[in-house]
C-alpha cells in the first residue's frame, strides 16, 4: 500500500479521503482505495479549525500535492489530514 494523495472535502469540511494504491505485482491489482480521514483522527493532536481554505485564494496548495510535505500556515480544517500525513511519513523514515 502506498499513499498517493489526499482528496479534500471541498464544501464538506468533515469529509476527506486519503488515497492509497494497492500494488501486487503478480496479481496486477493496482486498486486505489479511499480511506476516510476520520479513521486516522487519533494521530492528530492539534487545533481543529472550522474553515476550509482548500481551493481558495488563501490556499498555498501544499495539501494537493502528496510529495509536498511542507507544513501549511493557513488555519484550515484540512490541516488535520496534512499533519497526519507528516506524522506517518516521519514514522516510516
Amino acid at each position: 500500500m502506498f499513499l498517493i494523495g489526499f482528496q479534500a472535502g471541498y464544501g464538506e469540511p468533515d469529509r476527506g479521503f486519503y488515497l492509497f494504491n494497492h500494488l501486487i505485482e503478480k496479481d496486477k491489482c493496482n486498486t486505489t482505495i479511499a480511506v476516510d480521514v476520520e479513521t486516522f483522527i487519533s494521530l492528530y493532536n492539534g487545533p481543529i479549525y472550522e474553515d476550509v481554505h482548500a481551493g481558495s485564494e488563501t490556499c498555498s496548495g501544499h495539501g494537493a500535492k502528496v510529495d509536498d510535505l511542507t507544513r501549511c500556515s493557513i488555519p484550515c480544517r484540512n490541516v488535520i489530514a496534512r499533519e497526519v500525513m507528516l506524522k506517518v511519513f516521519n514514522l516510516k523514515t
